[in-house]
C-alpha cells in the first residue's frame, strides 16, 4: 500500500546552505523508501541542517528527523560501511539518535523527542547558580553556529570551572567566532576538570591562533584521567 505523507510549508532561515526544493524532494523520496513516516512539519533549520517532526506509525510516536546534506552516494557503500561514514560524519548526532539512514546524499537522524531535547540541550551557568555544581558529571554544551562572543564563553568557561566532578564532557563550539581570548578562557577553564575521562570538543572555523592552541595543550595536560579526547580544530 504506497504511503501518503502531509508536509506543511517549510520556512528556512536564509543562511542555511540546503533549498526548498530539495527538502521537499528527500522528504518524498524518503516516504516512499521508508513508509512509517507521515505528517513532516518544519520544526527548524541551521547551516546545513533541516529538522521536521514526523509520526511514525511503525511504532506509533511523533519523532524528530534531522537532515544533513552530505557527500556520501549510498550506492556507492555497503550498509556496514554507510553506517561506519554517518558513525565518523556526525559523531555527536549518532550518538543521540535511535536511527540512522542515508538517502540521496542525505543523512538522516531520528531522535525520540526526549533524546533530541539531551541533544540540543544548552546548560548555561545562571541556571546552576544556586546550585553545587559538584553534582555534574555528564555535560554537553551545543552552541555550534552561535555568535556567542567572548561574555557567552565567559559564562561556559565559569560553568566548567565549577564543575570539580566532571567526567564526561561534549563541547561544540563549531562556527562561534569566540576567537583567541575565548579560546584561552576555554582552555584555563578545563583545567579544573581534573577528574574529566572523555572529552569531545570542537572548535572548527573558529580563529584560534599559536597561542592559544598551545594553552589549550597545556591545560589538558593537567586532566591526569583524561583516556578519550576528540579534538576538532580546523
Amino acid at each position: 500500500m504506497k504511503n501518503c505523507y502531509q508536509l506543511k510549508r517549510i520556512t528556512l532561515n536564509s543562511f542555511c546552505n540546503i533549498d526548498k526544493q530539495s527538502i521537499y524532494n528527500i522528504i518524498q523520496r524518503l516516504s516512499q523508501l521508508k513508509e512509517e513516516y507521515q505528517y513532516f512539519e518544519y520544526f527548524e533549520n541551521d547551516f546545513n541542517s533541516v529538522t521536521f517532526t514526523s509520526f511514525n506509525s511503525k511504532i506509533q510516536e511523533n519523532v524528530i528527523l534531522k537532515f544533513f546534506c552530505s557527500k556520501i552516494n549510498n550506492l556507492k557503500y555497503s550498509d556496514d560501511q554507510q553506517l561506519r561514514l554517518i558513525k565518523e560524519t556526525n559523531s555527536i548526532e549518532y550518538k543521540y539518535s535511535q536511527k540512522q539512514l542515508i538517502i540521496d546524499k542525505f543523512l538522516i537522524y531520528e531522535f525520540t523527542f526526549l533524546k533530541y531535547a539531551m541533544y540540543e540541550r544548552i546548560i548555561l551557568p545562571e541556571e546552576l547558580n544556586n546550585s553545587n555544581c559538584s553534582f555534574v558529571i555528564n555535560l554537553l554544551i551545543n552552541k555550534h553556529q552561535f555568535n556567542i562572543e567572548i561574555q557567552g564563553i565567559k559564562m561556559i568557561g565559569s560553568l566548567l570551572s565549577k564543575c570539580s566532578n566532571l567526567i564526561n564532557l561534549d563541547l561544540f563550539l563549531f562556527w562561534c567566532k569566540i576567537g583567541i581570548e575565548g579560546i584561552k578562557v576555554i582552555a584555563r577553564s578545563l583545567s579544573n576538570c581534573v577528574k574529566l575521562n572523555c572529552l569531545n570538543i570542537d572548535l572548527q572555523d573558529n580563529y584560534l591562533g599559536s597561542e592559544s592552541i598551545s594553552q589549550l595543550g597545556k591545560n589538558l595536560s593537567e586532566c591526569q584521567n583524561l583516556q578519550v579526547l576528540n579534538l576538532l580544530l580546523c
